[in-house]
């Protein structure tokens, strides 16, 4: 049920960036929402074994709503660019390169994790066959593995933000929602 906190976050932001690209520059209005969310990889930056859950279930929900703000401008602007006869085609492309990016994303960071949890503490594969033993100097470290993994995985999660926002910020500049023209109606006679 706790995990359930990030979802609130996420329920706010589509809704809240769709009225600021309203009335604001979309490109700002993204950089922004990359940059909320660096903010939040940020924080999760600052756990340590003793943190409570709560730091870790807020810090994810602002970088998920975030995230979710400026995702949902970008699908509106590569949408609204796409005809009008091709917008599921689009729409599924689009869909597939977000799956993609995401799995890759979260194979990366995962990575960087798992190499610094190995790097601190070789002699186990996991946090739970470290656990397992039931040595609590072994625990200990192994939690501290763990925490110092999560510290890389964010902060390299939080430079991608900020390279993001950067190129929101520049090459959407000016963007305003794109309308598809109507397409003329055959005359017939």
């Amino acid at each position: 049920m706790w995990s359930l906190a990030p979802s609130a976050g996420v329920l706010a932001g589509a809704p809240l960036a769709a009225a600021l690209a309203q009335r604001l520059d979309r490109g700002r209005v993204m950089a922004g929402g990359f940059l909320v969310a660096g903010a939040g990889f940020a924080w999760l930056t600052q756990t340590r074994t003793d943190s409570p859950l709560w730091t870790v279930l807020a810090a994810s929900a602002v970088y998920a709503s975030a995230l979710v703000s400026a995702m949902t401008l970008a699908n509106e602007l590569a949408l609204a660019a796409a005809p009008p006869e091709r917008a599921g085609s689009a729409a599924a492309v689009l869909k597939s390169g977000q799956e993609l990016g995401g799995a890759l994303g979260m194979a990366l960071l995962g990575s960087i994790g798992a190499a610094v949890f190995t790097r601190e503490l070789p002699s186990h594969e996991t946090l739970g066959a470290a656990l397992a033993t039931g040595s609590p100097e072994v625990g200990r470290a192994a939690r501290e593995a763990f925490t110092a993994g999560l510290t890389w995985a964010a902060a390299g999660a939080a430079a991608v933000m900020l390279l993001a926002a950067t190129l929101s910020a520049t090459l959407l500049r000016g963007t305003r929602p794109l309308t598809p023209q109507p397409r003329p109606t055959p005359v017939r006679g």
